[in-house]
């Protein structure tokens, strides 16, 4: 299984299509346009999202290295055992 081989092919039509349809990124830009920016309570809200993503990401990163930590072990250890055995 480790030796699988993906490829994965983008194009600019189906980019354009996960950036535009994506609600990641359709809500912010939603917000950017609908939200009333005149408000005393702006400064606020913007400082409200960017720490709730700060919070996620804060989160993730680990969680994303850990994931790679583990699978360099389990490659690290397969190529071990094919080594010593072959």
């Amino acid at each position: 299984m480790l030796g699988t081989k993906i490829v994965i092919r983008l194009t600019w039509v189906s980019v354009a299509k996960v950036l535009f349809l994506s609600p990641a990124v359709a809500l912010p830009i939603c917000l950017l346009f609908y939200l009333p920016w005149d408000s005393p309570n702006a400064p606020a809200w913007v400082q409200a999202i960017g720490s709730m993503a700060a919070i996620i990401a804060a989160w993730l990163i680990p969680y994303q290295h850990e994931k790679m930590r583990v699978r360099k072990q389990k490659e690290d250890l397969l190529a071990s055992v094919g080594w010593r055995c072959g």
